[in-house]
């Protein structure tokens, strides 16, 4: 009897220490030092030293509410570059169990940019094969990415979006996207969006870029981003290999940055296009050059139908036109904005990226009748007949049951499907919110990711009015 009283007294004193071990990491965990954001250069003014509110698990929910992404990098390093892919090994675990798999290898790194400096980061995963991750998409690839949606409350702008994008976009290529939880080596991260990547692939953007080895072929694909950045577009390369412009459009390099490209909302003076593609050579960026002056002086000077259409694919311009009216996104004439041409093709606009920041989620632009389009669509918007094919379009999308009632709808389905995770996902990051920044945070405080769904909802039944009367009365 005395070897079991001892037992338990020795039992209880190891418990009561790990007790005591745990104790201090918490106390230690929520000592961690708060980071503020300087909203002039949207930089950390602290090191980003945020750790979840919540206690970090590894135990998965009895039954699956969302698929399950396990990463496990090599020797648990953390992953601190947006360069450098480190190692890791993947999991993926679902309800059903059709697309699970264990321990593929794959390589890891932060993406984005203003994104990757907040508390919750978003990943790029690139696989040593081609995979379809969850079923999604048109085929499989090696790149797949983890969109955190820290700065969108609601966490469904994208989500929205892309999925709208899949019915509204005709014939461009939109990101499939899927609300999955991350656990990173073995610590639980939350509510993730997993996207594919936009990049030139036969099962993403699918532009024929045969011959481009030989650099005198030049009628060959290319897909180009709107950027206005100086420094993103030097980190793509030199001027006429990685980005060039629009001369007679486009302003002087360095002249327009994010610290004044409120000035230039319609302005065609942002012109600088990155290639993102891999036709670069001298005649290669000449010709795509060249060609796109041609749209700008068709476009600009001509603005008849037949020189434009020569061009352009106008069910391409009609269709991003009312997405972008819709998303009303701060960058949609500064960054993020994708146009591309196939190999004996016409300009088309997409895809269409980024839009955790849209439907009134910036700090700069909370209003629901204001107007964010990148220059040539705002332009092609004063032409009476492009305007008859918007109209066209949009009475077909805004009817009872329509493509914008279905979105509508949907985005009180999401939240009702995954209303638990959505709050656990709160709950964990909410006390790393930091004090500068982009997003709505800064303007109206939201306490829940519900809070934040019914804003998002709220503004974009006003936008849906405010189009329906913009167009009406531009075509009149």
């Amino acid at each position: 009897m005395k070897k079991w009283v001892s037992l338990f007294y020795l039992l209880l004193s190891m418990f009561l220490l790990i007790g005591c071990v745990q104790l201090d990491q918490t106390t230690n965990q929520e000592t961690n030092e708060q980071t503020s954001v300087n909203l002039t250069t949207n930089q950390p003014t602290n090191p980003v030293t945020q750790e979840p509110t919540q206690p970090l698990t590894t135990s998965e929910p009895e039954e699956l509410l969302m698929p399950i992404i396990r990463i496990q990098t090599n020797n648990s390093q953390d992953i601190s570059s947006d360069e450098t892919y480190l190692s890791a090994l993947i999991s993926l675990t679902t309800k059903e169990g059709v697309y699970d798999f264990s321990n593929l290898q794959a390589g890891i790194r932060l993406r984005g940019n203003s994104t990757q400096q907040y508390a919750k980061k978003p990943y790029r995963l690139k696989f040593d094969e081609d995979i379809q991750l969850l079923g999604m998409g048109n085929g499989p690839s090696k790149s797949w990415l983890l969109l955190a949606e820290y700065v969108d409350f609601s966490m469904l702008r994208n989500k929205t979006t892309f999925d709208l994008a899949s019915q509204l976009l005709r014939h461009t290529f939109v990101s499939d996207t899927m609300f999955v939880e991350v656990y990173l080596n073995n610590n639980y991260q939350g509510v993730y969006l997993v996207a594919e990547q936009t990049h030139v692939n036969e099962n993403r953007v699918n532009i024929d870029e045969s011959g481009i080895d030989n650099p005198t072929i030049v009628d060959t694909g290319y897909l180009l981003e709107l950027e206005c950045d100086q420094y993103r577009r030097d980190e793509e390369g030199a001027y006429m290999t990685g980005w060039f412009d629009i001369p007679g459009y486009s302003a002087a390099p360095g002249e327009i940055g994010y610290w004044n490209i409120s000035q230039y909302l319609y302005s065609s003076l942002v012109s600088f296009y990155v290639i993102k593609s891999d036709a670069k050579s001298p005649e290669q960026v000449t010709y795509i050059q060249n060609y796109m002056i041609d749209v700008y002086d068709a476009i600009y000077v001509d603005k008849s139908e037949e020189a434009i259409s020569a061009l352009v694919d106008i069910e391409s311009a009609v269709d991003m036109y009312i997405l972008q009216l819709l998303t009303n996104d701060m960058d949609n004439n500064y960054s993020s904005t994708f146009v591309y041409k196939d190999k004996g093709g016409k300009l088309m606009f997409g895809p269409t990226w980024d839009h955790d920041l849209s439907y009134g989620n910036h700090i700069n632009d909370l209003s629901y009748d204001s107007i964010h389009l990148y220059h040539l669509l705002y332009d092609l918007g004063n032409l009476s007949w492009f305007n008859a094919y918007v109209l066209e379009k949009w009475n077909e999308i805004n009817q009872d049951d329509g493509l914008l009632d279905q979105a509508m709808a949907n985005i009180d389905v999401y939240t009702n499907t995954y209303s638990e995770l959505f709050i656990q996902n709160h709950n964990m990051w909410k006390n790393t919110r930091e004090t500068g920044g982009w997003h709505l945070y800064y303007q109206e405080e939201l306490t829940s990711q519900d809070d934040g769904k019914e804003q998002f909802k709220a503004w974009l039944v006003e936008r849906i009015l405010f189009i329906d009367q913009y167009l009406n009365s531009i075509i009149e």
